[in-house]
């Protein structure tokens, strides 16, 4: 498993990169997944739940023009039905899937399908910035249609958090994202893709606020979680002040009765 580059600053330095790397040619077999509308220009098969619609394809990324797909390459799918994708294993020397995990109900048998049948591939979601920020209206984080954060891991997995209805508190917005690198989490695979959902094990989501929010610091982390979790904000401060004072007046009497 290797990222071979990761966040470009547009879908036009995507296509550059590819061409110039010879990661893609003019026999390459390519695959958009989730691509019937607005697909990867050179892409000339496309897999997709929504049925083949012509007009949806006169328009691609990065350059606007016609789709490479024509109606034979264009395969009807549930790509969340755990059926495996109609292709052999390795069959595409590139795949395209781009906005569509953060939409889906099962990314990583998505992610799984795509490294099977796939040489390499690139793949694009919304950033965690994106979805902190009030992009659609100021009363919810992101888009309100995604139910997951997308990120890479430390060892460049794709990690999945599911997006939890705290994530909507305006304690924890961001400023809205400027620039295509920022509203988007991008990079590049050769060989092969791994997918994980990370899982919250404190079970009032203390480790992943840490995780999608890594600029709180410990303080302000353990406050941020207060604020999400308690009915009564305030109260649970002054009772967790009074503790503090009540170990320490414990531990001190416990000294001068020695």
């Amino acid at each position: 498993m290797a990222i071979l580059a990761k966040q470009f600053k547009s879908k036009t330095d995507v296509l550059i990169y590819l061409e110039n790397n010879n990661i893609i040619n003019s026999n390459s077999k390519i695959l958009d997944v989730g691509g019937g509308k607005n697909p990867f220009e050179k892409a000339n098969y496309i897999i997709d739940f929504a049925p083949y619609d012509e007009n949806k394809l006169k328009t691609t990324w990065p350059n606007n023009i016609k789709s490479a797909c024509n109606k034979k390459n264009y395969f009807v799918h549930d790509i969340c039905s755990r059926k495996p994708f109609p292709f052999d294993d390795k069959f595409f020397d590139f795949t395209t899937c781009t906005q569509t995990l953060e939409d889906i109900r099962d990314p990583i048998w998505v992610l799984e399908e795509i490294s099977r049948i796939s040489k390499a591939g690139y793949i694009d979601t919304p950033s965690i910035r994106y979805e902190r920020s009030s992009v659609a209206s100021k009363y919810f984080a992101g888009a309100p249609h995604h139910r997951w954060f997308v990120n890479l891991d430390e060892d460049n997995k794709v990690r999945f958090f599911l997006k939890y209805a705290f994530v909507h508190a305006p304690f924890l917005r961001l400023p809205l994202a400027k620039n295509f690198s920022e509203k988007t989490m991008n990079f590049i695979w050769k060989d092969e893709i791994k997918g994980y959902e990370f899982i919250d094990l404190t079970l009032k989501s203390h480790e992943i606020i840490g995780k999608i929010a890594p600029e709180l610091e410990k303080n302000k982390l353990y406050n941020y979680y207060l604020r999400i979790h308690s009915k009564f904000y305030l109260g649970r401060v002054i009772i967790n002040f009074l503790k503090s004072f009540y170990i320490i007046n414990k531990f001190l009497s416990f000294f001068k009765k020695s």
